[in-house]
Formats: structure tokens, sequence, C-alpha cells
């Protein structure tokens, strides 16, 4: 990304790609599309139960996160 572009898949034969919200992290943090293994999904039902297996607080962009927050009684920032 610093040098001004983004690892695009060299074969494609269709004139638009459609990217997921994980693959464009993966362009902007400057991965290349076809590297499947370099960030593993983690699900966010592991993520709660570990916040809140050891106390911690949640922090995420997710507005639908909020329910954390009321329904198990857990420290929820929102940023």
């Amino acid at each position: 990304m610093e040098r001004g572009r983004f690892r695009w898949p060299a074969e494609t034969s269709a004139s638009t790609m459609t990217v997921s919200r994980r693959e464009l992290r993966w362009l902007l943090d400057g991965l290349s599309l076809e590297q499947r293994k370099a960030h593993p999904s983690v699900p966010d039902a592991l993520i709660i139960a570990t916040a809140k297996t050891y106390n911690l607080a949640l922090v995420s962009r997710d507005r639908d996160m909020h329910f954390v927050e009321k329904e198990l009684n857990m420290i929820f920032i929102k940023v």
C-alpha cells in the first residue's frame, strides 16, 4: 500500500471482482488475496467466551456486539 498499489490476483478472467471485508483488510495490510491462511478466522463466540472467562473488556467497532454488555454483563467498549 505504501508503494501505491495492491497485490491484486494475476489470474482473473472477470472484469470486476467482489472481495469480502476480510479480503479488503488483507489488501490494506499489503497481503495477497491468494494467501488464504494469512489471518485465520476466529469465531465471535470464542472471543466472547475467552473475555468472559478472564474477565476482560471487549473492544469492537461492531454495534451488534452491544448485547454483550447488557445480556452477559461484560464491559463493552465501542470504538
